[in-house]
């Protein structure tokens, strides 16, 4: 199955989607993926602050949760992070030109509130950055976070 664009299940606009693509998607789980792009924001002189990261977790897990939304014709939701725990990073900054893989698991949960895991990994698996969210959707509709 084709996967959307995450312009279309996220509720971010250009330039503020920093994810490229979702490669993957389960009832618990999501993967996306970024490349470091000269001009995205948050680059200055060939690097991003390790901790845009966080960033890159928080709109993963949007995309996990506006998917279903999606396939059902419906525009995705706004949602907030509300907490960060355990947060952490392997390296103060990351280079333009890597390829990073965003890894989010919803360990706890419903429409309303649900705690992710999240991992940030290079092309060659290494660690990046790794944190466990809470987000909330306190619009939601009809749809479960799945």
């Amino acid at each position: 199955m084709t996967m959307p664009a995450v312009v279309d299940i996220l509720p971010h606009a250009p330039p503020m989607v920093l994810i490229d693509a979702i490669t993957k998607h389960s009832a618990t789980t999501a993967q996306c993926e970024v490349t470091i792009r000269a001009g995205m924001p948050f680059e200055h002189d060939g690097k991003v602050a390790s901790v845009i990261a966080i960033e890159f977790m928080a709109q993963s897990v949007a995309a996990f949760a506006g998917y279903q939304p999606h396939i059902d014709g419906e525009p995705p939701e706004i949602g907030y992070l509300i907490g960060c725990r355990k947060m952490n990073f392997a390296r103060s900054s990351l280079s333009v030109g890597e390829h990073l893989i965003i890894s989010v698991e919803r360990v706890f949960g419903d429409v309303m509130l649900g705690k992710f895991t999240c991992t940030v990994r290079g092309a060659d698996s290494t660690l990046v950055a790794d944190a466990e969210l809470t987000v909330a959707l306190p619009r939601a509709g009809s749809h479960n976070l799945a």
